[in-house]
């Protein structure tokens, strides 16, 4: 049995610790995201600490149990569970956790251990040195990895462990390159009273240790006896890991989802369960993306989102594993610095992007970088080009830069991070100057003249990520509610004639208009052929189809829109209508406010029916803002005219 005691440090009269420990929270709060969580952190470490790069780091995943009599320092700790009851039983959060903690405990404990090989171990562990990756484990809070190529930066992945264990412990062992064994327990509690220390306050973190140093036992468990390692690597066990159905197909669905890419190009293989074993490496890929994407197309509680993903890694797989030779809707392009990056140092080739054009793909470039793992979904690219797309940062340069940007759970890119801080503005213009490379390479590789003028641009960057309110020609927008003429009243305030009213200073579309209705039937946009004064000049305007208008909701309650568009013809005059679309009739919305944020345009004149700008040339990229009085989302249509 393994020798140690637990050890609970004071507080000193410190800070007192609850139980929403801010590492753990950070995680998502359902068991599919605790154990999406746990396969991303724990593989993502592990490929950060390869031994040979020729080779591919395997991890192992298996589940077993352990009887609670052979707990290390059994009677201790349960005491200690009692005590944290005991101290915090006013706080319902804590004892529902600390109630299921004891019944964990009590019974055979369910353990998950996980294993990686073709790793350096956890060095340091002899000396007790804080600086190495034995101490930034343990004993080390937001110490970040710093290898550039490295995945993690934050140092709190390893936080994932926990959420997973009912217990909150967890237990390191490892076999570093001179061959020294270590193995200590981690436990994140509560602030208690430690009856064994005259009743002093903890920190509510502990320690199976081999001293009050915090030093590590320089010896392996014995909680799997048919286990033995041989080899340089590091081993967890999540105590009480939590109950999971279908643990075994969520970790295989979690390693596809998150590191499709690691496992294509061979930096790592996965194990799932020494019974019956799953292995997942490069020659299996293609077998458990088939047999996963049909397990979630065809389950019973499938969701629709779950389709989308199945799509997703189907298109991912065939993305990697096809050539551009076999099918010519697949481009892999290696990054021109002069394209992209130059002026940051990066060099050609530093990044790889893969491209698909393909009818219902998802209009997405997945993120990743050095490691495989997947970062975020880039979404805001061209909407009339049906593809999808990975980019995978290799270069250490570029890696390093990029890194800097990762929020602490490694999904998304942001200047604002710590690491950025006094360059902010750099890393703004780097991160925006990639999507508007990835862009034109998408625009270059599959685009037309005119459909994606909009994106190519960088319009796009002017819009708000949001696609279910979103309306452009083409495109469904069924899923829009209509209108009632009543709610229309009510919305805006203002009288809704019978009919059309036409204007007391001008023939055909006069500045006094208001809310309008039109039949379904026979009914024209405003702006073909209508006259409008202003002054002693008149301008004859006529409408002009524009492929790709974009129009978005910024925000529903004030009323506030953006549209987006590319400039068809030089013409010295046009104008902009809006419409929302009623359940009976189409009705012109008083447009209250106008501003062009993007574009060489100015606006001419303003009235509550439309828009006027001047000085438009041939593909001019322009943005306007503008505020309606009207405040639901709605299906607005958009019209466009130029002066003859």
């Amino acid at each position: 049995m393994l020798q140690g005691k637990w050890y609970f440090p004071s507080n000193g009269y410190g800070v007192f610790n609850g139980i929403n420990d801010p590492g753990i929270t950070t995680f998502t709060a359902d068991i599919t995201g605790h154990v999406n969580s746990l396969v991303r952190e724990v593989i993502q470490n592990s490929l950060d600490a390869v031994k040979d790069d020729d080779k591919p780091v395997v991890v192992e995943f298996n589940q077993f149990e352990l009887s609670n009599v052979n707990f290390p320092e059994q009677t201790r700790f349960g005491n200690v569970l009692r005590e944290c009851l005991e101290e915090n039983k006013t706080e319902s959060d804590v004892v529902k956790f600390f109630e299921s903690a004891i019944r964990c405990f009590e019974a055979p404990i369910k353990v998950l251990r996980i294993s990686d090989f073709n790793t350096k171990g956890l060095e340091g562990a002899q000396t007790n040195d804080y600086k190495s990756s034995w101490g930034r484990l343990v004993k080390c809070n937001g110490a970040s990895n710093q290898n550039s190529m490295a995945g993690g930066s934050y140092g709190i992945g390893k936080s994932a462990s926990f959420l997973c264990s009912d217990l909150h412990t967890v237990f390191y062992s490892s076999l570093d390159m001179q061959d020294i064994k270590s193995t200590i327990g981690v436990t994140r509690l509560i602030s208690f009273r430690d009856s064994e220390h005259n009743g002093e306050m903890t920190t509510g973190q502990g320690f199976f240790s081999n001293s009050c140093k915090i030093d590590a036992i320089l010896s392996f468990p014995d909680f799997e006896k048919d286990y033995v390692r041989m080899e340089s690597g590091t081993d967890i066990y999540i105590m009480g890991m939590t109950d999971v159905e279908n643990l075994k197909q969520k970790l295989v669905r979690a390693v596809l989802e998150n590191f499709l890419v690691s496992i294509w190009s061979g930096k790592l293989e996965v194990i799932i369960q020494k019974l019956q074993p799953i292995r997942l490496c490069k020659e299996s890929l293609g077998k458990y993306v088939k047999s996963v994407t049909e397990g979630m197309i065809e389950s019973a509680d499938q969701k629709k989102d779950q389709k989308k993903l199945a799509a997703q890694m189907r298109n991912y797989y065939q993305l990697l594993t096809t050539s551009p030779f076999e099918n010519p809707d697949i481009k892999k392009i290696p990054l021109d610095s002069q394209k992209f990056g130059k002026k940051y140092g990066f060099q050609d080739g530093e990044s790889t992007l893969f491209l698909m054009k393909k009818k219902d793909a998802d209009r997405r470039i997945m993120i990743t970088r050095a490691s495989g793992m997947k970062l975020f979904l880039k979404d805001h690219l061209p909407r009339s080009i049906e593809f999808t797309g990975i980019l995978y940062i290799t270069g250490n340069k570029m890696n390093e830069e990029f890194r800097k940007m990762e929020t602490p759970t490694h999904d998304k890119w942001a200047e604002t991070s710590s690491a950025c801080r006094g360059n902010e503005k750099m890393y703004h213009a780097m991160q925006h100057e990639l999507y508007a490379y990835i862009k034109k390479t998408i625009i270059d590789s599959f685009g037309s003249r005119f459909e994606d003028t909009v994106d190519a641009f960088g319009a796009n960057e002017f819009l708000p990520d949001t696609d279910s309110r979103i309306t452009e020609p083409g495109h469904d927008t069924s899923f829009l509610p209509k209108v009632e003429m009543g709610i229309l009243k009510k919305m805006t305030g203002i009288h809704l004639p019978k009919q059309t009213r036409e204007s007391e200073n001008h023939g055909g579309d006069g500045d006094n208009r208001r809310m309008r209705p039109r039949g379904n039937n026979g009914r024209k946009r405003r702006g073909n052929g209508m006259n409008a004064g202003d002054g002693n000049r008149f301008l004859t305007f006529k409408h002009v189809a524009i492929p790709g208008i974009r129009c978005v909701c910024r925000n529903e309650k004030e009323g506030y829109f953006r549209l987006a568009l590319c400039i068809p013809h030089t013409v010295k005059c046009a104008r902009i209508q809006l419409d929302v679309s009623g359940e009976q009739s189409a009705f012109s919305i008083p447009i209250k406010e106008a501003t062009v944020v993007k574009g060489k345009a100015e606006i001419r004149k303003l009235t509550e029916d439309y828009i006027e700008l001047n000085k438009l040339k041939l593909n001019d990229i322009v943005v306007v803002d503008v505020k309606l009085a009207f405040n639901r989302f709605c299906l607005l249509e958009v019209s466009y005219s130029e002066a003859k």
